[in-house]
């Protein structure tokens, strides 16, 4: 499901967190706590299949202009990795934990790669069986 709001999210392990900045393509709207790819020419957007994983959106960033970001001054979105966030799944199992995470939307994940999911990381714990606490390391592929 895509995000329509920020979507403040609970993250672990900040020692290990790292971040980097991008431009945004045009006519995009990205939500903090939204999955991150970046496209071909290089320019942040919501999750896509297709696409380069990069992280966790930081911050909120709208462009509405019909061309990409190209200055810091029109806003620029900075990605979280390397350190662990808790995402929803209806499915979350002990015999999960380990296992690749896929992207499916900016804010759906799921242990099934399909030809939209976009590896984002891995699962190392569950809060509840409704929860994953996921390792952020978008480049697994």
């Amino acid at each position: 499901m895509a995000l329509s709001a920020n979507k403040s999210r609970e993250i672990n392990d900040m020692e290990s967190l790292k971040q980097r900045s991008f431009y945004v393509v045009s006519a995009a709207e990205i939500y903090e706590g939204a999955c991150i790819t970046v496209n071909t020419s290089g320019y942040a957007k919501e999750a896509a299949a297709g696409e380069q994983p990069v992280g966790i959106a930081q911050n909120y960033v709208k462009n509405a202009s019909a061309t990409a970001v190209t200055s810091t001054a029109d806003g620029m979105v900075t990605v979280n990795y390397g350190h662990i966030e808790t995402f929803a799944n209806t499915n979350a199992a002990v015999s999960q934990i380990n296992d690749a995470v896929y992207a499916l939307a900016d804010d759906t994940v799921s242990i099934t790669s399909s030809t939209s999911g976009i590896p984002i990381g891995y699962i190392i714990d569950l809060t509840l069986s409704t929860e994953y606490k996921v390792r952020i390391l978008p480049n697994l592929t």
